[in-house]
C-alpha cells in the first residue's frame, strides 16, 4: 500500500494552482498612446470640445438695505423741554444703541413693535410721536423702522415721514448727513413724502415685495422709482408687479423695444394701473415710436432722447418745451407737470409717496461706515445737465387746461355780475337826510 500524502503538501498544491487560469506570466502589456506633438496630455479638444471659451460673470451679493441707517452719527440736542421729551430720548437711545450692527437692529425693531402694541394708552400716538421725532432727529429712521411706525400710526393726520429742520437748526453745529437733509428739504412735496436712496446691488424681487407690502397699510399710496444707470436688461420684468408705480425713470438702463413693449403689454393686462409718467433717456437699443405703436392710454407724460422724431409720430402725443424742468429731480418734475395741468394725478399731496432711487454703485460691506451713508445721498444730490431730450404729453391734457381756463374765466364773469348786483347807489349827505 503506497504511503499517504500529507495534508500540508496538498494545500500548497491547491494554492499554487488557484490563479493558474489567469496566465499572468504570458499577459501582454497594453501599449501607451503618446499625445500629439501640438497637444498636452490634458488637452480638452481630445474629448470633442471644439470651442472651450467661456465668459465669467461677476455676481454681486445683495445687501440688507432695510437695516442701514441714513447716517452713522446719532446726535441729539442737549436740551430737553420736559420730562416727556427726556423719557422719549432715553427710550430711543436704549432701543437703538447698537443699530449700526445689522444683526442687533432686527432685535431692536422687534422690541419696538412689541412696546407699541402693548402700550396701555388708547391714543398712543400722543406718546410715540415724541419718540418718532427723536428717531428722525437722530437719523435712525431705517426703512424697517419707518415701516413699523407707518403701520401703527400712518392713519393719523399729524404723521410725517421726515424731519425738515428750520434754517436756524440747519446751520447748527450738530453733525448730520448734510446731503440728505438738504435734498429732502428742497424736493419734499408733502409731509407724507418718503425718500430712500439705495445701492445698485439690491435684490429687485425683494424691493418690489417690500414696496407692495404697503398696500395693506395705505391702499392709495404711490411710488416714484428712479433706476437711471442700472442695467435692467434681465430684470425689467420685475417692475410689472409693482402695482402702485406712478413715475418710472429708466434712463440709461439698457431698455430695448422688446422690454418696453412687454411693459406696455403688462399695462394693458391691468397691471401698473397707476403708471402715468415714463422717462426713457439714453437707451440706444430703444427704437423710436412709429404710427403703429400703441401706447397705453394711462401714460400722460413721455420723455426720451431727441435722436430722431421719436414720439412725434404718435398721434396721441404732442411735444412741449421742457427747458424749465428737464434737469429737475423726479418729484419736482412731477410737481411742475401737475401745477400746469399737464398731468392729472388726483390726491397726490394727501397720499403716501415713496420716492426710491438706486445709484449706479455697488454696496461694499468692508468700506468705511461714513462712506456707506454719505455716498448714496451725495450722488443723488448731484445736478446733471440734461441735453437733447424731448418731452411729450397727451393731447387731452391740453384740453383739460383749456377747460380749466374756461371755468376760471366763467367764474370770474359770475363774480363780476354778482358784484354789479350788489352795487349800492351813492347818495350825498343832504339827500340822505332829506335836507
Amino acid at each position: 500500500m503506497p504511503p499517504r500524502k500529507s495534508k500540508r503538501r496538498r494545500r500548497t498544491n491547491k494554492r499554487r494552482n488557484a490563479y493558474g487560469h489567469l496566465n499572468l506570466a504570458k499577459r501582454k502589456s497594453v501599449p501607451r498612446i503618446s499625445p500629439r506633438n501640438n497637444a498636452s496630455p490634458f488637452d480638452l479638444t481630445r474629448i470633442g470640445a471644439q470651442d472651450i471659451a467661456f465668459t465669467d460673470n461677476v455676481l454681486n451679493q445683495s445687501y440688507r438695505y432695510e437695516a442701514i441707517c441714513p447716517y452713522y452719527k446719532h446726535e441729539l440736542p442737549k436740551r430737553c423741554h420736559s420730562l416727556k421729551d427726556w423719557s422719549a430720548r432715553k427710550l430711543v437711545e436704549a432701543l437703538f444703541s447698537n443699530q449700526n450692527d445689522e444683526l442687533k437692529s432686527c432685535e431692536s425693531n422687534r422690541w419696538l413693535s412689541y412696546l407699541i402694541d402693548t402700550c396701555p394708552v388708547s391714543d398712543s400716538w400722543t406718546i410715540w410721536k415724541r419718540v418718532w421725532h427723536y428717531i428722525l432727529l437722530s437719523e435712525r429712521d431705517t426703512p424697517a423702522v419707518f415701516s413699523i411706525f407707518y403701520s401703527k400710526f400712518g392713519s393719523n393726520s399729524s404723521f410725517y415721514c421726515h424731519h425738515i429742520p428750520s434754517l436756524r437748526a440747519h446751520i447748527s453745529a450738530r453733525s448730520t448727513n448734510e446731503d440728505r437733509t438738504s435734498y429732502i428739504t428742497m424736493n419734499c412735496l408733502s409731509r407724507r413724502h418718503r425718500f430712500e436712496t439705495l445701492y445698485a446691488n439690491v435684490h429687485m424681487p425683494s424691493l418690489v415685495n417690500d414696496l407692495n407690502r404697503y398696500r395693506l397699510l395705505a391702499p392709495d399710496y404711490l411710488v416714484l422709482l428712479n433706476l437711471s444707470g442700472i442695467d435692467l436688461s434681465k430684470s425689467y420684468h420685475y417692475l410689472t408687479s409693482l402695482s402702485s408705480l406712478c413715475f418710472l425713470n429708466v434712463s440709461g438702463c439698457n431698455i430695448d423695444s422688446a422690454s418696453l413693449m412687454s411693459i406696455f403689454m403688462a399695462m394693458k393686462a391691468s397691471k401698473l394701473q397707476k403708471l402715468s409718467c415714463i422717462v426713457l433717456n439714453d437707451n440706444p437699443g430703444l427704437d423710436y415710436f412709429n404710427e403703429k405703436t400703441e401706447i397705453p392710454s394711462q401714460i400722460q407724460y413721455l420723455e426720451m432722447s431727441a435722436n430722431g422724431d421719436g414720439g412725434s409720430h404718435v398721434s396721441s402725443f404732442i411735444s412741449i418745451a421742457n427747458a424749465g424742468f428737464a434737469g429737475l429731480a423726479d418729484s419736482l418734475k412731477l410737481q411742475y407737470l401737475l401745477k400746469r395741468h399737464l398731468v392729472q394725478i388726483p390726491g397726490l399731496h394727501e397720499q403716501l409717496l415713496l420716492d426710491y432711487r438706486l445709484i449706479d454703485q455697488m454696496y461694499n460691506p468692508t468700506a468705511d461706515i461714513a462712506d456707506k451713508c454719505i455716498i448714496p445721498w451725495l450722488k443723488r444730490s448731484q445736478v446733471h445737465r440734461v441735453r437733447g431730450v424731448k418731452s411729450y404729453i397727451r393731447k387731452y391734457t391740453k384740453r383739460a387746461k383749456r377747460s380749466t381756463g374756461a371755468r376760471s374765466s366763467s367764474s370770474s364773469l359770475n363774480d363780476s355780475e354778482s358784484l354789479k348786483r350788489r352795487k349800492v347807489t351813492r347818495v350825498n349827505f343832504k339827500k340822505f337826510f332829506d335836507m
